[in-house]
Formats: C-alpha cells, sequence, structure tokens
C-alpha cells in the first residue's frame, strides 16, 4: 500500500502565485506549503464532524450510497455521475498535490457525500489552510513586537 497519492489540482494563477511566494519567502518546498494547507483546513473544517450527530448523519448516507451503487448495476442509467469542477473563464495552472493517503480517502469520501469535486474541495481547503496559516502568522508577530512598541524604536540612533 502507498502511503502518499499524488492528485492534480487545478488552481487560478493569482491563488498558485499568491501560494508559491508565500512558500518561497518562508523557506518551505511548494508541495509541503500546500499538503500544510489542505491539512490545517481539513481539520479546521471537520473537527465539528466528530459528534455523535454528524457521525450518524454520516454513516447513514454513506448506507444509502452504498444501496444506490448496488440498485445502479440494475439501471445503468440511473447511475450517478462523477461531479467535475465547472470550467472558470479566468486563467488556471495544474499543480500536483501529494496528500497522505487517509487524508486522500477522507477528502474523496467527503466530497462524494458533499455535491463537489475533488479538485473543489482541495481548493477549498486549500483556501481556508491558507487563511488560518496567515491568521496565525499575524497573531505571532503582535505577539513578538508589542502593538506600543515599533520596531524603529527598538534601533539605537545617535544624536
Amino acid at each position: 500500500m502507498t502511503r502518499y497519492q499524488r492528485w492534480s489540482l487545478r488552481l487560478s494563477n493569482v491563488t498558485l502565485a499568491q501560494i508559491t511566494q508565500l512558500a518561497l519567502a518562508e523557506g518551505w518546498q511548494l508541495s509541503d506549503f500546500m499538503r500544510t494547507l489542505v491539512v490545517l483546513g481539513a481539520a479546521a473544517n471537520w473537527l465539528g464532524l466528530q459528534s455523535e450527530e454528524n457521525l450518524q448523519l454520516l454513516k447513514m448516507k454513506t448506507e444509502l450510497r452504498d444501496i444506490s451503487k448496488r440498485l445502479g448495476k440494475f439501471a445503468p442509467a440511473a447511475r450517478q455521475t462523477r461531479p467535475y469542477a465547472p470550467r472558470r473563464a479566468q486563467d488556471t495552472d495544474v499543480v500536483g498535490l501529494i496528500l497522505p493517503t487517509e487524508l486522500a480517502r477522507l477528502i474523496e469520501s467527503y466530497a462524494k457525500i458533499r455535491p463537489l469535486s475533488k479538485n473543489d474541495l482541495c481548493g477549498i481547503l486549500l483556501m481556508d489552510g491558507l487563511m488560518i496559516y496567515l491568521s496565525g502568522e499575524k497573531n505571532l508577530m503582535q505577539a513578538i513586537v508589542p502593538a506600543d512598541r515599533s520596531p524603529k524604536e527598538n534601533s539605537v540612533t545617535q544624536g
């Protein structure tokens, strides 16, 4: 069994440029940074899924999907099709995303339950992770440099 899965992810040029620029500025490899952002976004979005009510709902949807698949074998025209991301007018690029196998399975399962493609879901998780990362970085900078002291006050001035 492989430990990682490689997916191709289509992102807007602007988003990809911002993530690439931030990764380079902070000393990250792009693939590691993107994987970290997806994990951050997934953790933030799915922390509430562990409640008993959500687990029951997911279990029921999974059972219904399995029944639907079995019935689909008898009626091929009624088979569920793969959700595709709608084509957009904006320029996009394809980038590789390497995810741990278990996380990839969770994303696939979640995308099947929701009317989302894997690409759209990964894009959402990536942007959510980016917001969390940038918020954490801002909070760290505020903790390091108090608001009442600017970095210029710390320098030695000659009079």
